[in-house]
């Protein structure tokens, strides 16, 4: 079927006498001949997606707001070689600086001839996001993004230039929106501080990238999971200060009276000084706003401990936090 496409696109395009120049076996030959046909504008190939990585699967179509393309012949080549007949191909990229050339030789239901190219090269564009939450010194991971913390979004691009040179920040042009606004801009503008999420009305950021002539080099964009700050309790012993590595949570202690400390983890770094921190045992206020507390057990039995914890400044976004937990007061100290 290849084959007698390729002749018919050989004779429209020349003339039966030169074909008669070519081997008729040789298929490669007469694709490679075929590919000094004009090429169109009115035809476009698309890929998906639009801007892929290395090693990727990508589709290619043909779009046409002119011609019929349902009942067009149609082959395609990669880098010189026919790779399928008709509707979409099918192909996966190689190397950051491995160039794909397609070309789609297109006969329309009038016998029109026309050849549409289009190079592909994979390149790599990563995004990345951090919130500033407080974290205890010991904490090994990344701070959540929660309301009222500020977040930095930051974009790496490897995009080829040409076959060995990739474009430096500075030659891009990024462009940070949400699905709705523009948020900002600039050349080398790799890096997107927000105050918090709450700025954007959108938890979608994407980033466009621009050569210096307007031509697009590629996109991103990241969800940004906005969760709410944890508050934990711990016991602070006098050998070993806050246990960290035992989050108390329903579990017996080592002695009485028991110091209890509630740590706040993913809160923005400016309010964590100003938080309240508000105590309840068996549903007893103590007298104390700080995070840390002496339990003194009156006798035998269950305790239900409770902190709340608040902050007085910025309460449309961190109204209040709590954390509970059931200790089992089996010593009572002699008085």
């Amino acid at each position: 079927m290849f084959k007698q496409l390729l002749i018919t696109l050989f004779v429209l395009v020349f003339s039966p006498v030169a074909y008669g120049a070519y081997d008729p076996d040789d298929l490669n030959g007469l694709s490679f001949a075929l590919e000094s046909i004009p090429e169109t504008k009115e035809i476009q190939i698309e890929t998906e997606p639009e801007f892929p990585n290395p090693h990727q699967l990508t589709r290619a179509t043909l779009k046409s707001s002119t011609f019929n393309l349902a009942s067009s012949k149609i082959i395609w080549t990669v880098n010189g070689d026919i790779k399928k007949e008709g509707g979409k191909l099918e192909f996966e990229t190689g190397d950051l600086f491995d160039a794909i050339n397609i070309v789609a030789f297109v006969i329309t239901d009038e016998n029109q001839v026309f050849a549409v190219k289009k190079t592909v090269f994979p390149r790599k564009i990563t995004i990345l996001n951090e919130a500033d939450g407080y974290l205890p010194a010991f904490y090994r991971g990344r701070s959540q993004i929660t309301y009222n913390t500020p977040v930095k979004i930051s974009v790496i691009a490897e995009i080829p230039k040409n076959e060995s040179e990739i474009y430096k920040p500075e030659e891009i042009l990024y462009v940070w929106q949400t699905p709705t606004k523009k948020i900002d801009s600039g050349y080398g503008k790799t890096l997107l501080s927000i105050s918090s999420p709450e700025v954007l009305e959108s938890d979608i950021v994407l980033v466009y990238l621009f050569n210096k002539k307007g031509g697009v080099l590629g996109k991103s964009g990241v969800r940004l999971k906005v969760g709410q700050p944890k508050i934990m309790l711990y016991e602070d012993t006098p050998l070993e200060g806050i246990r960290f590595s035992k989050t108390l949570f329903n579990s017996s202690v080592s002695q009485y009276p028991v110091k209890i400390s509630a740590i706040p983890f993913f809160v923005n770094n400016k309010i964590v000084s100003s938080l309240l921190y508000s105590w309840y045992v068996n549903s007893k206020e103590l007298p104390s706003n700080e995070k840390t507390v002496t339990i003194v057990p009156e006798g035998s039995g269950k305790l239900n401990i409770k902190v709340k914890v608040t902050d007085p400044i910025s309460k449309d976004f961190f109204n209040s936090e709590t954390a509970s937990l059931k200790l089992e007061a089996n010593y009572v100290p002699s008085l």
